[in-house]
């Protein structure tokens, strides 16, 4: 048997108002407005979606009983350029953070400046790389001035958002993983960024966020004035011991619990994380006596553009287009099995009672199984977690509150409460149910056809669970009591907004958008059949008929006017590039231009013999298209087998070599001492020809005369011959451009599916570039923000190896058939 608490295992009764009247804390919870509040926040990236996207997203978190969004704020995203800042369109910060206080959702703020998230350089811009001898993520005064002026813009975003102020900002992270240094991590560093912070008026607590994992440097520290945060991927309960440890006087909020992983392009396999095992620990988490936890990802999203990092894993692990794969919310919108599995079992635990609960007492109880008892001022939460091989059986008399399925299987977390204080100081003593809520009903769900019961202030009620999707409706005293089946609850939501009270309904599948109304709630919701609905209304179920939209009847559309273009001006001999930029060198991307994307290379050069020639590269990446004179010779670099070697055969004279270069991703963690973040990218150093340098060079950015790294701009102009190309394979490179017509634009999931009919490139819809391909998969369509399309759109691809256009189709999966509806609340 065993603590995790420091001292006493119930709440200190002196709060640490340590930052303001809005938010403090206690040893074990967040107090917000005089509350105590669970957080259960969800990671939502508002960089890896369009604009349009954000509110669905966050009103779909909601509808999930989260209380809290998390956010990274990537340096490099606003700030491409040296000195100039954007936070226009899809980088409106200041939109996203209103969305979250019209919605009601906590917003934990993390503007890095480092943040790792798979981003490319973990969201340091790479023209830091030009000032000779910084040190990112360390006291160095170089880094510091650049940073210094990062959070002069982004702060007085936050500050201006605070809860207490226009918004609900309730903690401020200042870096991230930084324990990842060991031994080197400098104090002075994070109390800079923290007196910053300060100095613009952010008075929520500021907080760190570290790894927990097994990695021999890692190293978590408390720094003064900043509470520890956790990340990990699963033993909530051993690693929010050691935080402990680190941090008796403050909550352990796990910012980030890891349920949706990454991929980087040649993967053998995605890597999804289980269902089960996602909720099973995120309990674990709650039961080790965390103050919340954050679902990192809750939402996927895309990394649009250039933006893909690169893992510490290799050097050449990549991160594909896609983001979060086997997130709740997947990049395009639908659901995975996630989402019900969270809001079906967490809710009841974002609750003043739970978030008052005092660190866990723990004992095992078999071999490889942990009774967690966290104890509130009313009620007793037991959680069962089964970390041996085997299912195990729970007998009644051990039970502390019967569940319908108290047999755990392995690996698995089972939670029970008893006396649990619902609406005017009404107990709920026992149920043999799962709770769905406990406010402003008691909602209890469990397997169809079977005996229930629920003993509310020591009076037994019965009832059968419902077999079909009709709520079992029960009154005690003043106190509704709906009963549900394990399918029902899936189409049940209970939903507050600022502005209205909180609605219980069923019925639809998903809800697209929620606004009060009047004290009332405006929903737009899907529904996969055109089934009826119920709503709790004045004490009484009610079931109504929504009028329906019908859904969008196609499943795929495959490209049309299909035309190809094998012109490379560039890649041309005689092609005037006196403009460009010029160097002895070659130099990095990031030294005239801003790193990322694609490069071109030029140089002429003479040969002194004719036949086969030797031209070496000292320092290149990733990935090269190479033109001698007029004549592609090939690809070099990232998985080339002539690895940056060029051997042309060339006649006695005067020839001129031509290099598109491709940063494929820069590494987005690691340590400046041995994995250097902003890495260059391009060529840099001697080229040798036969043994002798190639010098004076020209450079260039972007892959197309004119192009722009904002991500809704168009690649161009692209004004090479067009041919029609009908039903012909075509070999790279090569430009691809076709149309996808709508007569409406549908609500739903959009795919751009290649598979096997296409190599490498990048696409253009409309001109908003929605990322890399590769055949290497394990990715193997790209997400179309319906938000970009229209009833004609243009569609631009790069193809850099081999391309069958004719066979290239956008997938449709249909939200559902939409109806708008209008709830009174509880």
């Amino acid at each position: 048997m065993f603590d995790l608490c420091s001292g006493s295992c119930y709440l200190s009764a002196n709060m640490k108002n340590k930052t303001s009247s809005s938010v403090s804390f206690t040893n074990d919870s967040y107090v917000i407005n005089g509350r105590q509040e669970w957080l259960l926040s969800g990671e939502v990236h508002y960089f890896k979606l369009t604009r349009g996207e954000w509110r669905r997203r966050l009103v779909q978190l909601k509808c999930a009983g989260f209380n809290a969004v998390s956010v990274y704020m990537p340096w490099n995203y606003h700030e491409i350029e040296e000195g100039v800042f954007d936070f226009s369109g899809h980088k409106d910060v200041e939109y996203f953070l209103s969305l979250a206080a019209e919605i009601g959702l906590y917003v934990v703020a993390r503007p890095g400046p480092y943040i790792c998230d798979e981003w490319q350089a973990g969201g340091l811009p790479p023209w830091l790389t030009r000032k000779k001898g910084i040190r990112p993520r360390t006291a160095d005064r170089k880094y510091l001035a650049c940073v210094d002026k990062w959070f002069d813009k982004i702060c007085p975003l936050i500050e201006k958002f605070q809860m207490g102020k226009n918004g609900t900002v309730i903690m401020c992270q200042i870096e991230n993983e930084y324990g990842h240094y060991g031994k080197f991590q400098e104090e002075k560093y994070i109390q800079h960024l923290r007196r910053k912070v300060l100095e613009h008026g952010i008075y929520v607590p500021i907080i760190n966020c570290d790894s927990f994992i097994n990695f021999a440097r890692l190293q978590p520290r408390k720094y003064k004035g900043v509470n520890l945060c956790c990340n990990f991927g699963g033993d909530g309960i051993r690693n929010l011991g050691r935080a402990r440890k680190i941090q008796p006087d403050a909550p352990l909020f796990v910012t980030e619990y890891w349920i949706a992983a990454f991929d980087w392009w040649g993967r053998n396999g995605s890597a999804v994380y289980k269902d089960d095992a996602s909720l099973n620990g995120a309990l674990e988490i709650a039961a080790g006596g965390a103050g919340g936890l954050t679902a990192f990802v809750f939402s996927g999203g895309a990394h649009f553009s250039y933006w893909h990092g690169c893992s510490i894993c290799s050097d050449a692990n990549f991160m594909t287009t896609l983001y979060g794969p086997g997130a709740p919310i997947l990049d395009d919108g639908l659901f995975s099995p996630k989402y019900q599995l969270f809001k079906n079992h967490m809710v009841p635990l974002v609750s003043a009672e739970f978030a008052g609960a005092g660190m866990p007492h723990v004992q095992e109880i078999s071999p490889g199984v942990l009774k967690a008892v966290r104890k509130g001022k009313t009620a007793e939460f037991a959680f069962i977690i089964n970390h041996s091989k085997e299912k195990i059986e729970i007998a009644d008399k051990e039970k502390d509150q019967a569940c319908v399925d108290m047999s755990i299987p392995a690996g698995a977390v089972r939670w029970s409460v008893r006396n649990l204080p619902l609406k005017d100081n009404i107990v709920l003593n026992e149920t043999n149910c799962s709770i769905f809520c406990s406010e402003p009903a008691l909602v209890l769900f469990g397997e169809p056809g079977k005996d229930g019961f629920a003993v509310i202030d020591n009076e037994r009620i019965e009832f059968k669970i419902p077999a079909d999707e009709n709520p079992c409706h029960r009154k005690f005293k003043n106190l509704d009591v709906i009963v549900l089946n394990n399918n029902s609850v899936c189409r049940c939501w209970k939903l507050g907004l600022p502005g209205a009270a909180t609605a219980i309904f069923g019925g639809p599948d998903r809800i697209e958008d929620a606004k009060a109304a009047g004290g009332s709630l405006a929903l737009k919701v899907s529904s996969s059949s055109k089934n009826s609905f119920w709503s709790l209304q004045d004490g009484e179920i009610k079931s109504f008929t929504p009028e329906f939209k019908d859904k969008f009847s196609g499943s795929e559309i495959f490209l049309a006017d299909i035309k190809s273009s094998r012109e490379f001006p560039e890649s041309e001999k005689n092609y005037d590039d006196s403009d460009w930029y010029s160097a002895r060198q070659p130099e990095p991307m990031a030294f005239f231009g801003n790193g990322h994307g694609r490069a071109w290379y030029r140089t002429k050069f003479k040969v002194s013999h004719s036949g086969p020639q030797m031209i070496c590269f000292s320092g290149a990446c990733d990935r090269a298209l190479v033109w001698v004179d007029d004549n592609y010779v090939g690809i070099r670099g990232v998985h080339s087998h002539l690895g940056w070697n060029v051997m042309p055969s060339l006649e006695k004279g005067e020839h001129v070599i031509s290099i598109l270069v491709e940063n494929l991703g820069m590494f987005n963690s690691g340590a400046e001492f041995d994995i250097p973040l902003c890495e260059p990218k391009g060529i840099f150093g001697p080229v040798w020809l036969n043994g002798c340098e190639i010098r004076n060079w020209r450079m260039r950015p972007g892959t197309a005369a004119n192009e722009t790294f904002d991500v809704w701009q168009r690649p161009g102009p692209i004004s090479q011959k067009w041919e029609n190309t009908g039903s012909s394979d075509l070999k790279g490179p090569v430009w691809v451009k076709g149309a996808l017509n709508f007569d409406e634009v549908p609500e739903a999931g959009l795919r751009l599916e290649f598979g096997v009919n296409a190599g490498k490139g990048t696409v253009w819809v409309n001109g908003f570039n929605v990322g890399r391909y590769w055949n290497l998969g394990p990715q193997q369509s790209l997400w179309i923000p319906c938000e970009i399309l229209k009833s004609i759109n243009d569609i631009v691809i790069f193809e850099e190896a081999r391309m069958s256009p004719s066979k290239l189709r956008l997938d449709i999966k249909a939200f559902g058939y939409s109806s708008e509806i209008k709830l009174s609340c509880v």
